[in-house]
C-alpha cells in the first residue's frame, strides 16, 4: 500500500507542476497579448500622427 500512496503522490506532485508551469504560460501569453496591443496602438498612432504632419505641410505648400 505505501508503494502505491508514494506512486500517487509522485504523480500528484508531476500533475501540480504540470498545473503550475501552464499557469505560466498563460500569464506569460496576456503579458505578451497585452505589449503586443500596446505595440500596436503606439504604432497607429505614431503613423497617424506622421500622416497628419505630412497632411498640413503638404497643405501649407
Amino acid at each position: 500500500m505505501s508503494d502505491s500512496n508514494s506512486w500517487t503522490d509522485a504523480q500528484h506532485e508531476k500533475l501540480n507542476r504540470i498545473h503550475d508551469l501552464l499557469n505560466e504560460i498563460i500569464d506569460t501569453h496576456k503579458k505578451m497579448q497585452s505589449l503586443l496591443s500596446e505595440s500596436i496602438i503606439k504604432s497607429q498612432t505614431e503613423r497617424g500622427l506622421q500622416e497628419i504632419e505630412n497632411f498640413l505641410q503638404s497643405e501649407g505648400k
